[in-house]
């Protein structure tokens, strides 16, 4: 008697129709929007995975061999923005894309097992010249002297009183 008051359930019957309804509506809507240039190319637009991605690259090109001290990596972060396009964002969008950007740069130098010379930082700023965002990896205020050390090498001068670089650990809390 159980069975006569609670009839088997058909499975997937009434589903079924609707979603072959709903993959031939998608599809004849994709092809409208083709047709009138409403889609949105992925590749032409820069998303955060693809600037942290060039960003870690640029790290890994920069990163340096220091006698004794092992791969130290760059510490500053140059975010550079599009003037007139992206320097009107609203500073709250502005303080997530760093915070994400700084946290996969740290990520990234802990995972390569780099070592900076400082902690890890970031600036923004608004640069005419730049198209999109950017991020350009330096080691801050240590660059020069790095350049001078490097040319003197170069040159194959010794460095007489060349100042002596200190390495933070990088236990990052974020």
């Amino acid at each position: 008697m159980a069975d006569e008051q609670n009839p088997p359930k058909r499975r997937r019957d009434t589903i079924l129709p609707e979603r072959l309804v709903r993959r031939v509506l998608e599809g004849v809507g994709d092809v409208v929007d083709r047709k009138l240039g409403r889609t949105i190319d992925p590749r032409s637009g820069l998303t955060t995975d693809q600037l942290i991605h060039r960003m870690n690259r640029m790290i890994d090109e920069r990163v340096r061999d220091e006698p004794g001290r092992g791969r130290v990596a760059p510490h500053h972060l140059k975010l550079k923005m599009e003037w007139g396009t992206h320097s009107e964002t609203p500073p709250e969008v502005t303080q997530r894309l760093e915070a994400e950007i700084l946290a996969a740069a740290i990520d990234h130098i802990n995972d390569s097992r780099y070592r900076t010379l400082a902690p890890v930082k970031i600036e923004t700023e608004v640069d005419i010249f730049t198209t999109g965002l950017s991020v350009d990896p330096t080691f801050g205020e240590f660059e020069a002297e790095l350049q001078r050390r490097d040319l003197e090498l170069k040159l194959g001068k010794a460095a007489p009183g060349a100042r002596g670089f200190f390495l933070l650990s990088h236990s990052y809390v974020i």
